[in-house]
C-alpha cells in the first residue's frame, strides 16, 4: 500500500503478485484466509489500474471462488463488472448483465428493461427517503 500511495504504481504490482507468488510456493493460499484475500484485494484493484485486465479477472474469479460471504466478495464483483468496461474487448452490454446479476445477489432488484411505473415508484421511495430535502443533499454522503 504505500507504494501505491507514493504512485509507485508498477513497483507496488510487482510486489503484490511478488507476495502472491510467495503465497503459492508456502501452500499457506487461502488457508491464510484474511491476508489471501486481502492480497487479492489489493491486487485486483492494482492489475487493473496497470491496466491488466485479464489478471485482474482471473483474480477476481478466484476471490468468488474461495471468499466466504457477500462482504468479502464484494471488491471482486466490483472489478468483475469494471473488467467489462475496460481493455481492447470492452463489453457494456455484458457489464450491465453481469452488474444486474450481481445486484441481485445482494437483495437489489432492478429491471433489466424498466417501465414508467417502475420509474414512478422508485421516485416515490426517494422522496419518502429525503423526508422534504433537496436531492443536494445526496451530495454531501460520504463515498
Amino acid at each position: 500500500k504505500m507504494n501505491l500511495a507514493k504512485g509507485a504504481t508498477l513497483g507496488a504490482n510487482a510486489n503484490l503478485n511478488y507476495g502472491l507468488t510467495c503465497l503459492i510456493h508456502s501452500g499457506e493460499k487461502w488457508k491464510e484466509y484474511e491476508f489471501t484475500l486481502t492480497l487479492l484485494n489489493e491486487l485486483i484493484e492494482s492489475e487493473f489500474n496497470v491496466g491488466k485486465y485479464e489478471l485482474a479477472f482471473a483474480h477476481v474469479q478466484d476471490v468468488l471462488e474461495h471468499a466466504t460471504s457477500l462482504d468479502d466478495k464484494f471488491t471482486a464483483y466490483l472489478y468483475k463488472v469494471k473488467t467489462f468496461a475496460e481493455g481492447e474487448d470492452r463489453d457494456y452490454h455484458k457489464g450491465v448483465i453481469v452488474g444486474l446479476e450481481i445486484c441481485q445477489i445482494y437483495g437489489i432488484k432492478i429491471p433489466s428493461s424498466p417501465k414508467r411505473t417502475d420509474l414512478m415508484k422508485e421516485n416515490i421511495k426517494m422522496e419518502t427517503a429525503l423526508r422534504k430535502q433537496p436531492l443536494t443533499v445526496l451530495s454531501k454522503l460520504p463515498p
